[in-house]
């Protein structure tokens, strides 16, 4: 299986019910862009997937959960050319980690020092795409700055050889 990630749609254009600090997050100079918060998909039934991220609405922590990604609030991208088992296994191994608030307000206020054991939704994503490339034959490249949001992050996966973007509705 390859990798999935489900890429959530924060701006008021494309998602009149995202919350007001998913549009802070698309709004701000230094996140700015579609996307507010990212899972890996590690398994589906039906429209219903089991994603994985870190979360502040769930719990402030790395988690996994069901989402119904057929609500037209998500976009996917296939990552191919990387097995999804070991980014899910990082994932596993990452559970209960706190949420990175110092981090978040990093790119609001220049200097915060986060801390390295926290993670926020794209931090955790990008870890575990780091994660699924360290183990390909040769070694995939994997994002080479992991304090990244959501948007950057979609814009690295989706610039990847093969990527496959889908546009739910």
């Amino acid at each position: 299986m390859t990798i999935i990630l489900a890429f959530y749609k924060g701006t008021r254009a494309e998602n009149p019910a995202s919350p007001l600090f998913d549009r802070l997050v698309c709004w701000w100079p230094p996140t700015r862009g579609r996307f507010a918060h990212v899972e890996l998909v590690s398994d589906s039934a039906g429209s219903k997937c089991i994603c994985w991220s870190a979360s502040m609405r769930d719990g402030s922590c790395v988690r996994s959960k069901v989402i119904e990604l057929a609500s037209g609030r998500w976009v996917l991208v296939l990552l191919p050319d990387l097995p999804a088992q070991p980014a899910v296994t990082w994932f596993e191994g990452a559970r209960g980690r706190a949420y990175d608030y110092p981090g978040i307000l990093g790119f609001v206020v220049p200097g915060i020092k986060q801390v390295r054991r926290w993670l926020f939704c794209s931090e955790a994503v990008a870890e575990a795409i780091a994660a699924a490339a360290r183990v390909c034959t040769p070694p995939a490249a994997g994002p080479s700055d992991t304090h990244i949001s959501p948007s950057a992050l979609y814009a690295w996966c989706a610039a990847q050889p093969g990527a496959q973007v889908i546009e739910l509705s």
